[in-house]
């Protein structure tokens, strides 16, 4: 008999597709089994390994409600944290560290899951009592980037490997744990070298604090963590982007090493387009297979729904042989690494629940906007794959977002709700404003629906509160 946290539905999503609908069905029956007092594998680890919420946490909070477990969770990690800053990988636990597998994208959940629960639900509360614990890991990792000044950090037991002295003399975190944990293109977790997934992670947590500073009117700090954000961001780009091509490091396969910097923000000004065409780019080398370990995989689908790239990720998703969400799942639930084996978890692969929401639905948060009260609607079809209807919908703070859409003889029509005391930007696939018909009248004539422009095949739209049935003339 299996036993879970009696999690409240937050959302739902069914596609014209069959194998999506088994897929959704496998990663909400894996959450629903992890979840218990922590997220822990219920049959091998049985402990709240810090990156696995990391993970997790953004299709967590699409399927159930989150709030309460996630917060005291996090009360767990502060309680862990020393008096140098350091967390321990493995929590909750009583008068002692784990520095098993550690690393800033590991124990740096303490910084990233304040943030995230914020944006989710708008809550600033979360971010007051974190916020000194957040700045203190900041500034332990700046100790961490100081390795190559004489200090004397081989007498912590944070390095279990050897010191890449020449790193550390350029201010380089080497301190990587697991690395991007079971990336499928490497035999070991190390897709990239150490400072290509700690330095994104260091400068993602400083700019965590600046803008959690900004919030609080906390001037000093706000000065402070923008100073180490851009000493970071200059030392890091100058050891690995190439500004003529947009690489990062020198394997052009790598999916890793261009989508950390792209989704974190590191890409210096005006470089974020060449980058991201170098990041399809390793995608298509990969034959249009998804190469993304626990770190990776989340910032690839997140990436491609924010981008509408429905073809592609809508392939990368289909895919059937190694590595897939086919190979990844066993006797229905997902495994932790894509050959369907290790212990029963959602970390490696559950990002792909929030994938649902996000492209499939198309409900997107907006990253300036807390808690959905501007959100993103994009709903993306595609119907190489068979997906050419879904219907769903997210319980925000506000209240229903409902998207229910349908692609049939060329007419796409979209039916939505969008909350009280809330508007969305809708992306909608069409070619001009002028095919546009809501609740049969010309959107010259409704109420509440503000033409903003129309890219990459699609028209856009402002909209406020209501019930809308848009459709497209033929």
């Amino acid at each position: 008999m299996k036993v879970n946290a009696d999690l409240e539905k937050m959302g739902e999503c069914v596609t014209s597709n069959p194998y999506l609908n088994e897929l959704y069905n496998i990663v909400l029956r894996t959450h629903r089994n992890y979840i218990n007092d922590v997220p822990a594998d219920p049959n091998r680890e049985k402990q709240g390994w810090t990156q696995d919420a990391q993970n997790m946490f953004t299709t967590a909070a699409y399927f159930t409600d989150v709030k309460g477990l996630y917060k005291r969770w996090w009360r767990d990690m502060a309680d862990n944290q020393d008096e140098q800053g350091y967390l321990g990988s493995v929590l909750p636990v009583v008068n002692r560290q784990v520095y098993d597998w550690n690393s800033p994208w590991w124990s740096g959940v303490l910084v990233f899951l304040p943030w995230e629960h914020y944006k989710f639900y708008g809550d600033k509360r979360i971010l007051e009592e974190a916020y000194e614990p957040m700045r203190k890991y900041v500034d332990f990792l700046g100790k961490m980037a100081k390795t190559g000044e004489g200090k004397n950090w081989n007498a912590y037991p944070y390095f279990k490997e050897d010191l890449d002295i020449q790193a550390a003399k350029e201010q380089m975190i080497i301190w990587n744990g697991a690395g991007d944990w079971h990336n499928p293109t490497t035999k070991g977790q190390f897709a990239v070298p150490a400072p290509m997934t700690t330095m994104p992670a260091y400068y993602y947590y400083a700019d965590i604090v600046r803008k959690t500073a900004v919030l609080f009117h906390k001037t000093a700090d706000v000065k402070k963590y923008s100073s180490i954000a851009y000493s970071i961001k200059e030392r890091f780009n100058a050891k690995y982007f190439h500004p003529e091509t947009g690489m990062y490091g020198e394997d052009t396969k790598s999916q890793t090493g261009q989508i950390l910097p792209l989704e974190v923000g590191i890409v210096p000004e005006g470089k974020d387009s060449l980058v991201y065409t170098r990041f399809l780019d390793a995608i298509h080398a990969r034959n249009d297979h998804h190469a993304g370990g626990f770190i990776a995989l989340p910032f690839i689908l997140q990436k491609l729904a924010t981008q509408r790239e429905s073809v592609l990720s809508n392939k990368i998703v289909n895919q059937k042989d190694y590595p897939s969400w086919v190979t990844l799942s066993k006797e229905g639930v997902l495994q932790e690494d894509w050959n369907g084996g290790g212990a029963q978890m959602p970390s490696c692969g559950g990002t792909v629940g929030a994938w649902f929401y996000q492209s499939v639905l198309g409900i997107q948060p907006d990253k300036n906007v807390a808690g959905f009260k501007h959100f993103v609607l994009a709903p993306q079809p595609d119907t190489a794959t068979g997906l050419t209807s879904a219907k769903g919908y997210y319980d925000c703070i506000y209240g229903r977002i409902l998207s229910d859409w349908k692609l049939e003889n060329g007419s796409f029509s979209l039916h939505t709700t969008i909350p009280v005391n809330t508007k969305a930007t809708i992306y909608l696939p069409y070619n001009n404003m002028e095919s546009i018909m809501e609740s049969g009248k010309r959107l010259g004539e409704v109420v509440g629906v503000r033409y903003l422009s129309t890219i990459k095949n699609a028209v856009v739209l402002e909209v406020e509160s209501g019930e809308y049935f848009f459709q497209n003339k033929n």
